[in-house]
């Protein structure tokens, strides 16, 4: 989803890409395990076993709603928001991805669960992330619940430039 670009990605399986199984990017936006807020029917995608970029990739001032989506087995993150982006995650079962559950960097912000309606369930991790369940870094913000995200090497890490909301401990 590229160029000013609007997509809703719902009820697919998107696997084995040898980069990454959805990238937004370059002022798009995409509702990726849900139609629309007035008929908020969940219908997620399975986001598996792809490449080194990882199953979602939200870059360049772009902007994601990931709801009820299974993400997991990734080379890479389960989700990566870089580049001056924002993505909303809520009800997805991110684990056992390569690297971080959900990576936040380059002035960039997450919101977790906590949101009105269906962003408000937290996110979840059954197997662990081989990195961390949530990482922040370069001036990035994440707000919301934590939820049981975690990794091999442990639930978050923030450097010292990330801001974090109060449940994100």
């Amino acid at each position: 989803v590229a160029q000013h670009s609007y997509a809703r990605i719902v009820n697919n399986m998107i696997q084995l890409h040898p980069a990454a199984g959805i990238r937004v990017l370059e002022n798009s936006f995409a509702r990726i395990g849900f139609l629309d807020l007035e008929n908020p029917v969940s219908r997620g995608n399975l986001i598996a076993n792809n490449g080194p970029i990882g199953g979602v990739l939200v870059q360049r001032s772009a902007g994601a709603s990931l709801v009820g989506n299974s993400i997991s087995g990734n080379e890479g993150p389960g989700v990566s928001v870089m580049a001056a982006s924002h993505a909303d995650l809520a009800g997805n079962q991110i684990e056992g991805n390569g690297d971080d559950g959900v990576f936040v960097t380059q002035h960039s912000f997450a919101q977790l669960g906590e949101g009105p309606g269906i962003f408000s369930p937290p996110n979840e991790t059954g197997a662990w992330n081989l990195g961390y369940g949530l990482s922040c870094s370069l001036n990035s913000t994440v707000d919301g619940q934590l939820g049981t995200l975690t990794g091999a090497a442990g639930p978050r890490r923030f450097d010292s430039s990330c801001a974090n909301g109060p449940k994100v401990k």
